[in-house]
């Protein structure tokens, strides 16, 4: 029984020490375990607390991102908004605009209807009253519509009788003029030579031809190169069967020279079609202008005037190419100065203003038939323009003045005019009055409007006008022709048929680069 007591006694202390280690043992593996728990769940909220953060971040940039694009689209609201109501704006004055024009319109049409009732009356006042005067015709004449409409008709009738006797007569009046023009031709033909040594009455240039080969080139292919030459000199180009020789024919002298100079440019040339032809007279028009220059400043350095205008010394050079009554208005110019030169000295007058309007008295002669008034009108307003002095001026007025000179000066110049035309054998006024016919024709075709060029060729029997095609159109053409017609059949002053021909040609130039 000790000895278990003392089993027992060694035994419980051992269970109690065993006890307590266990219980040491399984205090440090629930606190470690504690402390593992207490780790994780430190390690759980961090990641939570990260979680949290990334979470509102995205929450906060979300957030963002929704208040710009509210705020863009609030933007573009405002934008839009304001554009409505600038439109609303311009839809409203429209809208003003759109009822005061339609009551204007209103306005109008009520006044129109207004007018056209009261024309309606007058209308119906107009044929009533008509009425009345037929009624009142008939009770004065004795007769009725009918008889009257009768009567009409018989007198129309009559006068187309008239008229077509009036053809008949022209044509026995023509043929009548063509016998007498074949018997003047032979009468001049016998008379050529004795009028030949005091005149020269030549409206006509010839050249010489070195082959009758160039005649066909001449004429060029259906006559392109003539027609061409013709328009751009308005000379009248003859090519008969004389061998060797052409005519140019113009009752103007510078056209002639200008013909005849291109002429015989284009023969040396040997290249002859409208191009060449068209430069060929714009050269040779410089190259004649810069002769009568030339002439102009001999006549002057002749006489010993000095001080013109270049103007003034081209007219002095085309006179050398105007003929008046025959008599060259060159030489008759000279003549004046020296004879008023001579007639101021015997005077005892200053000679110089005398000289030097003498030798201006005629250069309107030479100006340009488009400036108004007489020969002497227009000398004294070109005197005038280019600065010539006071004396001289007043004694070319003296020239034009019906009442008689007024100055010493003016009473020598007219006298030496006088004694250098009425010399034997200087005048010719046939010839003079052709010209200034001629003259009158182109003028009057040059006065229509739309007219660019006109030329008289055939002795006055032709007159070939040149429209230009952007003011005229080919509806008009008749038309000019037939007024053309009818204010040439209206002149006392022509002779037997006139031609009249309206050429329109359009041309399109362009150029390669």
């Amino acid at each position: 029984m000790s000895l278990i007591l003392a089993g027992l006694g060694g035994l419980i202390p051992g269970v109690i020490i065993g006890w307590f280690v266990v219980k040491n043992r399984a205090a440090s593996a629930a606190e470690k375990a504690e402390k593992e728990h207490q780790n994780k769940l430190a390690e759980l909220e961090t990641e939570q607390a990260e979680r949290l953060d990334a979470l509102r971040d995205e929450i906060k940039s979300a957030q963002h991102a929704e208040e710009d694009a509210l705020k863009a689209q609030i933007a573009e609201v405002k934008e839009r908004a304001q554009v409505l109501g600038e439109e609303e704006k311009s839809l409203k004055k429209a809208r003003q605009k759109l009822n005061n024009e339609m009551s204007r319109v209103q306005s109008q049409t009520d006044s129109m209807t207004a007018k056209e009732e009261q024309l309606q009356r007058s209308i119906q006042s107009m044929e009533a009253r008509e009425t009345e005067l037929e009624t009142a015709l008939e009770r004065v004449a004795g007769l009725t519509r009918d008889e009257a409409l009768n009567q009409l008709e018989e007198e129309l009738r009559g006068r187309a009788h008239e008229r077509a006797a009036a053809g008949l007569r022209q044509i026995q009046q023509q043929a009548q003029e063509e016998i007498r023009e074949a018997s003047a031709a032979l009468l001049a033909k016998a008379v050529f030579r004795y009028g030949g040594e005091v005149i020269q009455e030549i409206t006509t240039t010839a050249v010489q031809l070195p082959s009758d080969d160039l005649k066909g080139r001449i004429i060029g292919r259906e006559g392109r190169n003539i027609q061409s030459f013709e328009e751009a000199t308005g000379v009248d180009v003859i090519i008969d069967d004389t061998p060797g020789i052409i005519t140019l024919s113009s009752f103007s002298p510078l056209r002639r020279l200008v013909a005849h100079e291109t002429m015989l440019r284009l023969l040396r040339d040997g290249r002859i079609h409208p191009t060449r032809i068209e430069e060929s007279v714009a050269k040779v028009r410089k190259a004649v202008d810069r002769s009568l220059r030339q002439k102009g400043e001999e006549a002057a350095a002749e006489i010993g005037v000095q001080g013109l205008d270049g103007a003034i010394l081209d007219l002095l050079g085309k006179l050398s190419i105007h003929q008046v009554n025959g008599q060259n208005q060159l030489h008759k110019a000279l003549s004046s100065a020296r004879l008023a030169e001579r007639l101021a000295a015997e005077l005892g007058v200053n000679p110089k203003p005398c000289r030097r309007a003498a030798l201006l008295s005629l250069i309107g002669c030479a100006a340009d038939h488009q400036m108004e008034g007489s020969t002497g009108e227009v000398t004294v307003a070109l005197a005038r323009r280019y600065g010539e002095a006071k004396a001289v001026i007043a004694a070319l007025e003296d020239l034009c003045r019906d009442s008689g000179p007024k100055t010493t000066a003016g009473i020598v110049v007219q006298l030496a005019a006088k004694l250098a035309s009425s010399r034997p054998g200087v005048q010719s006024q046939q010839l003079a009055e052709s010209i200034e016919r001629l003259e009158a024709l182109e003028q009057m075709a040059l006065e229509e409007e739309g007219v660019r060029q006109a030329h008289v060729l055939q002795a006055g029997t032709e007159i070939r006008v040149l429209v230009d095609p952007a003011e005229v159109s080919e509806g008009k053409l008749m038309a000019l022709a037939q007024r053309l017609v009818r204010r040439i059949e209206d002149r006392a002053d022509r002779l037997g048929e006139v031609q009249v021909h309206v050429v329109r040609e359009t041309r399109v130039t362009e150029t390669a680069m």
